[in-house]
């Protein structure tokens, strides 16, 4: 997580630098900002482990060793390698809602967390159905957060009709796909589905996967260099660090675990 390597492959640019800038709460508030940032981005990174293994390394056939399956009307793909794919999808996709669920603690925006999604959290519909932003975003000038803003509009949601992605409504049908019906993975492209049964090409799912995990990544980095903006004007309106002798908090690092051999 690092924004320099969109612009250059140097060794500079292959470390991860990237988390939350030092910020303040209130009395008796928990710090729990960067606890959210890291599950976020350790699901990422899990996320972006799993796609690459089920393409570059799908031979951990052991696990499916001697479990008996019958062939159907489809030549479906099943190994390990196929459930690697549909978590790394999955997993991707998700973490688009708990950035709306960080978004509507950090800003106070007062929505119920069921109630949370990263398309909707931005504004509200009015008695005539159009889409008004809330007072918060209004008129803002942190250019990160509407790169944010304006990322969620290449996703899918019911409440709008349009989108910026011209495939979203398909990637959105496919996850809803992936938690609640059958859908069997092929090694080829076919498109006779039914209701309760969906074929898709492992390539397709691949691809799909793939750029979900580049937009998440996007959404990361948005998210915190937004914060870093939001701080620094926060900070110019109360006219220092500390607000009624309340400190900053400053987020230590905590390096990553490796396992001892």
């Amino acid at each position: 997580m690092n924004p320099l390597n969109d612009a250059f492959t140097s060794s500079v640019a292959a470390t991860d630098v990237l988390h939350l800038p030092s910020h303040v709460y209130e009395m008796g508030e928990k710090p729990r900002f960067p606890a959210y940032y890291n599950l976020m981005k350790q699901e990422y990174v899990s996320a972006r482990y799993r796609l690459y293994r089920s393409i570059h390394e799908p031979d951990a056939e052991f696990v499916m060793r001697d479990v008996l399956m019958l062939a159907g009307e489809h030549e479906q793909a099943l190994g390990h390698y196929t459930e690697e794919l549909r978590s790394a999808f999955r997993s991707a996709y998700a973490l688009f809602d708990k950035i709306g669920l960080f978004l509507n603690e950090y800003y106070r925006l007062g929505v119920r967390p069921r109630q949370v999604a990263f398309r909707r959290i931005w504004g509200r519909r009015t008695g005539g159905g159009e889409f008004v932003l809330r007072d918060v975003f209004q008129g803002g000038k942190n250019w990160l957060l509407r790169g944010l803003y304006f990322l969620s509009k290449d996703l899918f949601d019911d409440a709008f009709a349009d989108t910026a992605e011209p495939d979203a409504r398909d990637l959105a049908g496919l996850r809803h796909a992936l938690e609640h019906r059958f859908v069997s993975l092929l090694d080829s492209d076919r498109s006779d589905d039914t209701e309760a049964h969906r074929l898709v090409g492992v390539r397709s799912v691949e691809a799909k996967a793939l750029r979900l995990l580049k937009m998440a990544r996007e959404a990361l980095i948005y998210l915190s260099l937004a914060m870093h903006q939001e701080e620094k004007r926060r900070k110019a309106a109360r006219g220092g660090d500390c607000v009624g002798g309340v400190p900053v908090f400053r987020p230590g690092r905590i390096e990553s675990f490796r396992r001892k051999e």
